[in-house]
């Protein structure tokens, strides 16, 4: 697909956004982008109070900070996993294993921070 034909295709599907179902609508619009994952979440009904049952059973979800009274609806549309990263790109050949340690040495000085993650012990 050209670069022409894709910024259409992707103008397309944001003004469907206007009319149609939320879901479905983001679900095309990822898939235009090249996200692709069948792992997902059906809340039933999509609605705040069953997503806080599914997934706060402490109590901890705090609604003003995260805005709920406007929330319309609660849709997982996008799981990403190792799956989905190495075949990023239709390629296959991504080389990733979540479950390898980060060297932290490696990252910029204070990503850390930045993302709220604490270094190793002793830095």
């Amino acid at each position: 697909m050209g670069t022409m034909d894709l910024r259409t295709e992707i103008q397309q599907r944001l003004q469907a956004f206007e009319k149609g179902n939320l879901r479905d609508n983001a679900l095309a619009l990822l898939g235009t982008l090249g996200y692709t994952s069948e792992k997902r979440i059906t809340l039933s009904p999509n609605n705040l109070e069953q997503f806080l049952a599914a997934f706060d059973a402490s109590g901890i979800f705090r609604k003003k900070e995260a805005r709920a009274a406007d929330w319309k609806s609660v849709d997982f549309l996008f799981q990403l996993t190792d799956d989905e990263i190495k075949t990023a790109g239709g390629q296959g050949m991504l080389g990733f294993d979540s479950s390898t340690k980060v060297d932290s040495r490696r990252l910029p000085k204070g990503t850390g921070a930045d993302w709220g993650i604490e270094g190793p012990k002793g830095r």
